[in-house]
């Protein structure tokens, strides 16, 4: 889960503060167009977010899927979608509107991720979801410092396409890598350490009174 979140949060990061430099710095748009091309994509991931609700709520209630496999499926649409798109967009060159509506169709896919990695922490423990999404998110955040040096070492001897392209390159692997293997080894189902603590409280109860009633079996 820790994984699929930094290699979400690094192609997150790209989005939404990086993607304007390269609209003006490589495509040599105007700045305040290249504001409005880097909203595109972050109102695409609200709307696929929102549809991916539906259509994962939709398979668990009908039974199609066990939760554990929609985490992985919505998780892998998710991640390798962006990684795809990522990678196609280094072949688009100078060609703005075409950059845009990979780049946009792109993170309307990687919405999914909302009904994947993001909630594992609440299906492995409902108790501490929060703890464990903080842990996720805080380690996720480290690139978001990560990713503007890398594009700064990248570009330094200039912020050409080509340039560029090779940040997109990184970002695609990571993010692929990191999708794989939450697909391999990841689960949602509740974890013993998980469960709300009067579950465990529960337990240790009834446990402690079969032993009882095993001593005065043995001893009436």
């Amino acid at each position: 889960m820790v994984l699929a979140f930094m290699g979400g949060f690094f192609a997150d990061t790209i989005t939404y503060t990086e993607l304007p430099l390269y609209f003006s710095s490589a495509l040599h748009n105007d700045v305040k167009y290249a504001g409005l091309y880097s909203s595109l994509p972050s109102l695409a991931i609200c709307i696929g977010s929102w549809i991916s609700s539906y259509i994962a709520d939709g398979l668990r209630r009908k039974g199609v899927m066990n939760i554990t496999n929609i985490r992985k499926i919505f998780t892998s649409i998710s991640g390798y979608a962006i990684s795809l798109c990522l990678i196609i967009i280094t072949f688009c060159g100078c060609r703005t509107w075409l950059v845009v509506s990979i780049y946009t169709f792109g993170m309307f896919v990687n919405g999914f991720k909302f009904s994947g990695y993001q909630l594992s922490s609440v299906d492995m423990s409902p108790t501490y979801s929060g703890i464990l999404y903080g842990i996720a998110n805080g380690f996720g955040a480290i690139f978001g410092i990560v990713a503007p040096l890398m594009i700064g070492a990248f570009t330094k001897s200039g912020a050409t396409i080509s340039n560029w392209s090779k940040v997109f390159y990184v970002v695609a692997v990571f993010s692929a890598v990191t999708t794989t293997i939450f697909a391999l080894l990841s689960s949602a189902e509740v974890q013993p350490w998980g469960k709300p603590d009067c579950e465990q409280e529960s337990k240790g109860t009834e446990i402690v009174e079969q032993k009882k009633n095993f001593k005065s079996q043995i001893n009436p």
